[in-house]
């Protein structure tokens, strides 16, 4: 007679992208009368959300629960912990390690954002982690043993074997025998397998099919007796589903990067995506959203043949008790109002009130919060009107951030000696509007532009400038490409240019110039250039490939995207729309 099947408690969260604190959540609840009957009009109340301190009290709470079930638990983490915050552009990292110590995680997956700035800052983050590190389709096998710091034989790190072409694997065994394979936990990890297109891997290590490697990954755990497999992803909920189709057997998928909040989240503005823990061919898939807003829990029954069930879970809103009427948490309710807005939210399961762990809270105190807090009054230009941002143009026009982004990176370029001509800058690297007000050094490098990537120039030719213009605009339009979405779209400084996207492939960009003393002159293909962009838009990346074909190296200028814009607000004490939207853009399906 088969022994007793497994349950195991799975709690995960998922690109928490350095957002240590929280933040102001608005909800729309019916508006209190003074007598506690709901009411058909509404009010919108803001309730502080998320932060590292109340992922960890939930954690903890739902241990505790997991414990006195008798059940089993794993804490784990679905990738991109890097970038999306005023911590990483100022601290780089430093403070991911230390502060998701504190969760007691089982498990991590590589995500795309560990990768922006190579795999230097990966490598330095396994120095210091206390988890197992996985991405088993990661091909470490030529790395340069010469490096400042590898990530070739690390003990928490699971990687790919090339040897075997198997993801490594970790094991847990729940039961006193090692032999019951029916009470042991194979878990491995799978990274989005184009990360060279979207991040900055280094050259001599590459990422092999996610795929194939879940393929013979299971298969050779089969072979062992072992059929409770968890995949723990990062790759979006569309490319788990489609893994989940190809490859027969993965019990778990345990996923990131589209940041899919799985649940009915209308009344907080999160939309609904679904129930929580869909089943594909048999594989059970969950993911938690974003920026620790939320801790998914699961508890799963696994079946003899490894197939795993939800028997109860869901993912929650990590709420604290203070109810305020503003979003700068200025303003609390009433406590007669209080008392009714708790009890009403109290009614809802997808919702969870937990108090910050002191411990947690401590660290941030005492390491890092001091320096985000100078950073957050230093006020350095007002905006005058509100600047729209969006990515690709629409009836309205283009984006009013992404010029003036672009004029600060060309501005540094300048002021560090360069002789740079124009500026390109990437519209997914810009990341909201700017609303009327004071705008500071931390709004910028902590929401704005919260990417840590650097500001470089390079000479090239006026030809391949303006097919990485096309193939930019291409990519983000999907025009006749498959493109890696709409965040390609170019936005520039003393260059201008029209697309047509009706025009064959290669003809679609016209009247390119650029702005040579005070005139507007056409670029000429032949004639050399020196442009302004990232580092990330320099690699080649998201239709920019045509810059891959300059043959000097690029040259990094000592700042970030963040500090060039910081430098340019300074110099303007106000900033508005600029005169006019300079490039003109005509979709493919325009006649």
């Amino acid at each position: 007679m088969a022994n007793e099947h497994l349950k195991l408690q799975i709690n995960h969260i998922n690109d928490t992208h350095s957002h240590f604190d929280p933040f102001p959540l608005p909800i729309t609840l019916p508006s209190y009368d003074g007598r506690g009957t709901e009411q058909q009009h509404s009010v919108e109340i803001f309730v502080s959300c998320g932060g590292f301190a109340r992922v960890k009290t939930a954690l903890e709470l739902k241990k505790q629960q997991a414990v006195k079930k008798g059940i089993p638990s794993l804490n784990l983490h679905g990738g991109d912990c890097f970038q999306g915050s005023l911590y990483f552009s100022f601290f780089h990292g430093e403070a991911n390690a230390p502060l998701l110590n504190t969760l007691d995680l089982d498990g991590m997956v590589l995500g795309n954002h560990e990768l922006d700035l190579g795999n230097l800052p990966v490598a330095n983050f396994l120095d210091q982690v206390n988890f197992p590190f996985f991405s088993g389709n990661w091909n470490l096998s030529q790395e340069d043993e010469s490096k400042a710091n590898t990530l070739k034989n690390r003990k928490n790190g699971y990687f790919y074997n090339n040897k075997t072409q198997l993801a490594e694997v970790k094991y847990f065994h729940f039961n006193p025998k090692p032999s019951d394979n029916s009470h042991t936990i194979a878990l491995f990890g799978l990274s989005i397998d184009q990360m060279a297109k979207i991040a900055s891997p280094d050259p001599d290590t590459w990422f092999e099919s996610a795929v194939e490697v879940a393929k013979n990954t299971v298969k050779a755990l089969h072979g062992k007796g072992i059929n409770n497999i968890v995949l723990l992803s990062h790759q979006g909920l569309e490319l788990d589903k489609k893994l989940a189709q190809e490859v027969d057997g993965i019990s778990l998928i345990v996923g990131g990067h589209s940041h899919t909040m799985q649940g009915d989240f209308r009344p907080f503005g999160y939309g609904n995506h679904g129930e929580y823990g869909i089943a594909i061919n048999q594989t059970l898939i969950l993911q938690a959203g974003c920026n620790t807003i939320a801790l998914g829990s699961a508890i799963i029954a696994f079946s003899e043949s490894g197939k795993a069930s939800l028997e109860e879970g869901e993912n929650q809103l990590l709420l604290g008790q203070k109810i305020f009427i503003n979003a700068e948490k200025t303003i609390q309710v009433s406590a007669a109002e209080s008392a009714y807005y708790h009890h009403y939210l109290q009614q809802q399961s997808n919702i969870l009130f937990c108090h910050k762990d002191p411990q947690v809270e401590a660290l941030l105190d005492h390491q890092y919060r001091k320096e985000i807090k100078e950073l957050q009054q230093q006020h350095i230009t007002h905006i005058v009107e509100p600047l729209r941002h969006v990515r690709i143009p629409d009836h309205k026009g283009g984006s009013q951030v992404g010029p003036h982004v672009a004029a600060g990176m060309l501005r540094q370029a300048r002021e560090l000696g360069v002789k740079a001509d124009f500026a390109i800058h990437n519209a997914g690297g810009v990341r909201s509007s700017l609303p009327v007000g004071r705008l500071s050094a931390a709004d910028i490098a902590g929401k704005l532009l919260p990417f840590a990537v650097n500001v470089v120039s390079f000479e090239i030719t006026g030809k391949y400038i303006i097919a990485a213009l096309e193939g930019a605009i291409n990519n983000a339009t999907n025009n006749g490409v498959s493109g890696t979405g709409t965040g390609s779209f170019p936005y520039t400084a003393e260059l201008r240019f029209c697309y047509q996207g009706n025009k064959a492939h290669g003809r679609r960009m016209t009247n390119c110039q650029s702005l040579i003393n005070g005139r507007w002159v056409d670029i000429i293909d032949d004639k050399n250039y020196t442009v302004v962009t990232t580092a990330f838009t320099a690699m080649g990346k998201e239709g920019y490939f045509a810059l891959l074909s300059r043959d000097n190296e690029i040259m990094p200028l000592t700042a970030t995207l963040a500090d060039s814009f910081i430098n340019y607000c300074k110099s303007n004490p106000t900033l508005g729309k600029i005169a006019q939207d300079l490039n003109t853009f005509i979709p493919c399906d325009c006649e």
